[in-house]
């Protein structure tokens, strides 16, 4: 994507607490069709860090803060990477989503500052859950979160559809000489 720097989803995260998780979250957005900047194989020599993360949430409409233990604890200063994104994603109203990922995080640290804690904590939390549930509840996080705001990714093999849900009705009629199978699928969104 590196062609037109436009993305869909921006993904911010400190990298010691929880770059596989990004990564994971990544991947998995990337085969839903959607693209994805994560700094970790995006940014170029060409280009000074804060310029190309600052371009980069520009050209994002969706800002995914990934939520971790200890992840907030340098954001007290500054110029810390992570407090700058969060604030210019504030600044250029990026949409903003939370995610608390297998509910490893429970709060933010006291030396937090509070209005980037007031603003964080006015979106919902969004829970991704790894393991046997990651593909329901990534594919429900697409159809609530991602979908509504930038609608379908890449028009490709891989594109991202809502999940339907629907209720399966299955009626037998059997008598001496045939057996009739009608299923009824009705959808509910």
């Amino acid at each position: 994507m590196e062609k037109n720097n436009t993305y869909h989803i921006f993904i911010s995260y400190r990298r010691k607490c929880s770059d596989k998780t990004a990564r994971i979250l990544q991947l998995a957005l990337e085969k839903a069709g959607y693209d994805v900047f994560l700094d970790y194989d995006a940014l170029n020599n060409n280009s000074t860090f804060t310029e190309r993360i600052r371009k980069a949430i520009e050209n994002s409409p969706i800002f995914i803060l990934l939520l971790a233990p200890n992840a907030f604890d340098r954001c007290n200063e500054e110029k810390d990477i992570m407090r700058m994104e969060i604030e210019y994603a504030i600044a250029t109203e990026r949409t903003i989503i939370p995610v608390n990922f297998d509910k490893s995080f429970k709060d933010f640290p006291d030396s937090f500052p509070i209005e980037l804690k007031n603003k964080i904590s006015s979106h919902n939390y969004a829970e991704i859950i790894d393991g046997q549930t990651f593909n329901y509840t990534i594919s429900g996080f697409i159809k609530d979160r991602i979908f509504p705001i930038v609608g379908y990714g890449k028009k490709d093999k891989y594109r991202a559809r809502p999940s339907i849900i629907a209720t399966i009705e299955t009626i037998i009629i059997c008598n001496e000489t045939h057996l009739v199978i009608i299923v009824c699928v009705h959808p509910q969104m």
